[in-house]
């Protein structure tokens, strides 16, 4: 009984992922197109946070640059 419970409620589960992936697909904005702004959104970031250490480090050689 418990083994069945667990396969239905487990093929729920896919059933429900399935409908959810379809009913994404079916949307005018498809996963590719999702998939190239996350992966822009990330590059982004990765960017701005390089940018931000980049500076970082300038600071630190000016500063050191003014104490000698």
């Amino acid at each position: 009984d418990a083994s069945s419970r667990f396969i239905s409620g487990h093929t729920k589960l896919e059933k429900g992922i399935l409908n959810f992936v379809w009913v994404f697909q079916c949307m005018n904005m498809g996963p590719i197109v999702l998939a190239i702004l996350i992966f822009r959104l990330k590059i982004l970031r990765t960017l701005d946070s390089s940018a931000t250490i980049m500076s970082e480090r300038t600071r630190h050689q000016h500063r050191n640059l003014t104490n000698v």
